[in-house]
Parts: structure tokens; C-alpha cells; sequence
């Protein structure tokens, strides 16, 4: 049985502004341990890649570990550094 309140995913592409660099999301574990991350960064994203800010800030947490997660793997491929954060983050289970 499908479930028929499931909206497809749509492939979103993103665009990082000459300049942002992956690190310069500051992520970092506060002492609860979430992950904390500077959001002028995110906005800068967004508005580079023609997205709502509030996709992000406003829905479903899984949205920004998925841009995020989408340009970390973008910044390794392309030979950017280990980030100890992104790495415990995105770890395979």
C-alpha cells in the first residue's frame, strides 16, 4: 500500500557563492551536543541557489542536514578538508 500523503523528493540543486567555504559554517557541538552552525551562511546559500530560507530554518530538520550534508560531500569530492563535526554527523551507522 503507498502512502498518498507523501509528496515526492525533488532533486534541488544548490549554489555556493564565490568565496563560502564549508568551514565557514562554524559547525560545532555546544555542551549538550547539538550541532550549532552560523546561519548567515545557510541564508548566503539560499539566496545564491534561489531557495527559501524558510525550506530550511522553518521545516523539518532533515532539510538542512540535507543541504548540509549535500555540500560537505560537494567540499570533499572536490578535496576540501575533513571536518571532525560534518564526520560524526554524516557517519555511516
Amino acid at each position: 500500500m503507498s502512502d498518498t500523503n507523501h509528496e515526492p523528493e525533488t532533486a534541488v540543486k544548490i549554489k555556493i557563492p564565490f568565496g563560502l567555504d564549508f568551514d565557514d559554517l562554524k559547525l560545532a557541538l555546544d555542551e549538550d551536543g547539538d550541532v550549532c552552525y552560523d546561519g548567515k551562511t545557510i541564508e548566503k546559500v539560499c539566496q545564491a541557489s534561489n531557495l527559501d530560507i524558510s525550506h530550511f530554518t522553518n521545516g523539518p530538520p532533515e532539510n538542512l542536514w540535507h543541504l548540509i550534508g549535500v555540500w560537505y560531500s560537494a567540499h570533499r569530492k572536490h578535496g576540501g578538508p575533513l571536518n571532525p563535526i560534518a564526520e560524526e554527523i554524516f557517519a555511516p551507522e
